[in-house]
Order: C-alpha cells, then structure tokens, then sequence
C-alpha cells in the first residue's frame, strides 16, 4: 500500500499538471462552443427584411436619396438574398464572414460585394460597404 507521507514532489507535480490539462481542455471546449453559438446568432439576426433608413458620416446623420427611398435587403436563410439599390432589384447568394464580421453579396452575375458590419440588434443593421465611394459611410438600415 502506497504511503501519502512518502510521496515524492514529483508525484504531487504530475497530479496538479493533469488536473491543469484536463480544466484547459475543458475551458477550450466550453469557449469553442460558445463561439459557434454566438456566431450562429449573429448569422441568424440577419434573416429578415432591412430597409435603408439613413446613412452617417461623421457622426452625421444624413437622409437617403429619392432614388433610395425603397431600397432594401432581405437575407433568406437559405443564403440568397433579394435586395432593391438606388431602385434597382437584385437578387443572388450572401454569406457571412465571422472572422472579418463581413457579408459577401454575389449577384446572378457573379458581381461580389462586400459589406462589413459595423453593429446589428433587433431594430438596426449598420453595414460599411467595401466601395471607394462609400468607404467612410455607414449605411443604416431598420428591420422591417
């Protein structure tokens, strides 16, 4: 029968590192879970109809276009998307980029855009597209 009293130091330094190993594994499962979940929530508050309620830059607030006035983009879950821009409908396939926190639009044509997301709730999608023109414009749009 093993003594506890005589124990090497190197028997106590196995133990408390496999106890270490085993909370690291456990911490590492728990967060990559976590993460899948959160990104599957951002994904999934996408799915609904936007409308293009405003745009800001500079901390400014600025009205939308006449042109503008019904534009909109409706991500399905099945991954396409119908959207109106400056009046003109659209239509093709989206995915969303957790690591860049960016959605990619691809038009029936092949035409790629790409949007970051600037933030998301309920009521509001702040997307900054990836053209020169809009670069530094936030594009605000409300849940429909």
């Amino acid at each position: 029968m093993d003594n506890p009293l005589r124990r090497t130091p190197q028997y106590f330094y196995q133990k408390s590192f496999m106890k270490y190993l085993i909370h690291i594994v456990l911490l590492g499962f728990s967060s990559s879970t976590y993460l899948t979940v959160y990104q599957n929530l951002n994904k999934n508050s996408l799915l609904k109809r936007w409308d293009l309620y405003t745009y800001e830059m500079d901390q400014k607030q600025y009205k939308t276009a006449k042109a503008e006035k019904d534009d909109y983009i409706h991500f399905k879950s099945n991954m396409t998307f119908v959207s109106k821009f400056e009046g003109k409908a659209e239509s093709g396939h989206w995915m969303y980029n957790t690591n860049g926190s960016y959605i990619e639009l691809i038009d029936g044509d092949g035409e790629k855009l790409k949007a970051f997301v600037i933030s998301i709730t309920a009521e509001h999608l702040v997307l900054q597209f990836d053209l020169d023109e809009l670069r530094n414009i936030n594009a605000i749009y409300r849940s429909h």
